[in-house]
């Protein structure tokens, strides 16, 4: 008998910076109702918006919303950031000088074994650790 295991996509940030939603994916998830505002004693995991870049004045808003986040295995999320390759629309177009740090982050997806995962975190930049590929100290033995 063969069993199936079951596969999950997972979102993280595979650079240095942190992770933050996009403008687009942001308003992507608010559409499909997946993101709603944080408000101040909420104590669960958050992130933040990325700034814009208004094109008429060719300025950055510093203006951040925090949001409750969605799980990293969220549907809608996992399926924006499969069919938006570029996270960074703006950094094409200008020099890393002129890039806000919030904006040099880079989201990926990755297909990890099981329902099982952590994210660890170091200076912004996120391992993917799934239960299933991890080996445990057991320590009846």
């Amino acid at each position: 008998m063969t069993t199936t295991k079951t596969m999950t996509k997972v979102v993280y940030n595979c650079t240095y910076g942190g992770y933050t939603l996009p403008p687009e994916c942001a308003e992507f998830l608010k559409s499909h109702g997946q993101l709603f505002e944080a408000d101040d004693g909420y104590i669960g995991e958050t992130v933040w918006d990325a700034p814009r870049f208004n094109k008429t004045t060719g300025e950055w808003t510093e203006t951040h919303t925090r949001y409750v986040a969605p799980a990293r295995h969220n549907k809608f999320l996992v399926a924006w950031v499969e069919s938006n390759p570029r996270r960074n629309p703006y950094a094409s177009k200008l020099t890393e000088d002129e890039v806000p740090p919030s904006m040099l982050h880079d989201l990926k997806v990755i297909e990890i074994p099981g329902t099982k995962y952590w994210i660890r975190e170091y200076d912004g930049a996120e391992t993917v650790y799934a239960m299933e590929t991890m080996e445990w100290i057991d320590a009846a033995e």
